[in-house]
């Protein structure tokens, strides 16, 4: 009788070990298939630098988050991080009945500009600089059209994006 409980015993012993070695193994693969398919990730974005920190680098580099209410741009890096905060309630500017003398910050009595001692519209001359690709100019222009910003300065919300 002894016997055999040990024999039973035994061959229970053997079966759990068995049993146990399988899924050990099945743990271990699926662990290197966990790390294989983080590494290859199709959806996944890496950088190896920011984005450049020019005036426009966000319209080319940063990286958009958000929901259309508000939302950042994130420029990326390790020892300086930049996030620029984008939030509906801070726009100031529109149209409405209370404002009617809005004019969209443009200054009205800049309406012409001279192109070789010609009148021309000066969004017409803005378009056609840009349209050279003679940034210079056209900012130039837009400049006299709603003159110099500074971020808003000390007016304004864009003041703290600087």
């Amino acid at each position: 009788m002894i016997k055999k409980k040990r024999v039973l015993s035994a061959i229970l012993a053997i079966s759990m070990l068995l049993s146990t070695g399988k899924t050990i193994f099945a743990l271990e693969n699926n662990v290197q298939d966990n790390t294989a398919s983080k590494n290859h990730n199709d959806l996944r974005l890496w950088y190896d630098s920011p984005a450049e920190d020019s005036y426009n680098g966000w319209e080319k580099w940063s990286l958009p988050i958000g929901n259309g209410y508000m939302g950042a741009s994130i420029f990326g890096g390790v020892e300086y991080e930049r996030v620029q905060l984008n939030e509906k309630t801070l726009w100031s500017g529109g149209p409405s009945e209370r404002r009617s003398d809005y004019s969209g910050g443009n200054i009205a009595s800049n309406g012409t500009v001279k192109v070789n001692g010609i009148d021309v519209p000066i969004m017409k001359a803005i378009q056609d600089a840009y349209a050279r690709g003679d940034t210079d100019t056209a900012n130039s222009l837009c400049n006299k059209l709603t003159g110099v910003s500074d971020d808003a300065g000390t007016k304004g919300y864009g003041y703290y994006l600087s």
